[in-house]
């Protein structure tokens, strides 16, 4: 079931992901993201609608936007002071990325030349393990924090629904993750981040969905390989209460 978030001013986008190719229409506002390299869709395995998004690691395929497109008031936004985010997403791993991990959501551009770190989700390669994590961008953009890894393992070819969240005035941050039919999985992962006096960077790097940008391109390493579907974001935290809802449809 499709969820409806139009009611909810701090809903800033809902990607649904029904498109059979090229760029995936925001729902909400007008954050409609690039195709790159032809993300097909799976009309046999998703979560709502009628598709999935299909991602090939082997062919470096992401969807993206600049962070000049977004909406006024999107979460970490070029200028955004508040810096308060949730990204909610269905995600199911077709393989693990290599030495590195699946990214989700993120607005993370990394190299020794282009310092443009804010915020990363991802599916980590932990020892060969699956393990939802996430980064955060602090000096300016210039270093990282990877702050935790939920706790569970996550299986191949398995629908979750996974939330990460982040609120700048205390630097705490979750990641809460749901089976396929809503209900939690292991134990939601609480904490707070370190990160410098200014906390984390707003920077002015794309958002993309399915890698990060090292050096102008995607990094190798980091590229997802499976389905996503109905991706949404917000300005503010959403709760553990509030992320069993969504989960649920």
């Amino acid at each position: 079931m499709a969820n409806v978030f139009t009611s909810d001013s701090n809903c800033k986008a809902l990607w649904n992901l029904e498109e059979s190719s090229g760029s995936r229409i925001d729902s909400i506002g007008n954050n409609d993201l690039t195709d790159n390299n032809t993300v097909l869709n799976d009309t046999v395995n998703f979560k709502q609608g009628v598709a999935s998004a299909d991602f090939e690691a082997t062919n470096s395929e992401y969807l993206s936007i600049a962070d000049a497109s977004l909406d006024a008031g999107f979460p970490l936004k070029s200028g955004d002071t508040t810096k308060n985010i949730s990204v909610c997403a269905w995600v199911r791993l077709e393989s693990l990325t290599a030495n590195g991990g699946n990214v989700i959501f993120g607005k993370f551009t990394s190299s020794p030349a282009i310092n443009k770190r804010s915020f990363l989700t991802y599916i980590a390669n932990s020892a060969g393990s699956a393990k939802a994590g996430i980064y955060f961008g602090y000096n300016s953009g210039a270093s990282a924090e990877v702050s935790a890894f939920h706790g569970t393992t996550l299986s191949l070819t398995t629908w979750y629904h996974i939330t990460w969240t982040y609120q700048n005035s205390d630097k705490s941050y979750a990641i809460r993750i749901r089976d396929t039919n809503g209900n939690t999985v292991g134990t939601d992962l609480t904490g707070t981040a370190t990160l410098d006096a200014n906390k984390l960077s707003v920077t002015d790097s794309e958002l993309c969905i399915g890698t990060y940008i090292w050096t102008g391109v995607p990094d190798p390493t980091y590229i997802h390989d499976g389905l996503m579907d109905e991706i949404v974001v917000f300005n503010d935290v959403i709760t553990s209460a509030e992320a069993t809802q969504i989960a649920k449809g």
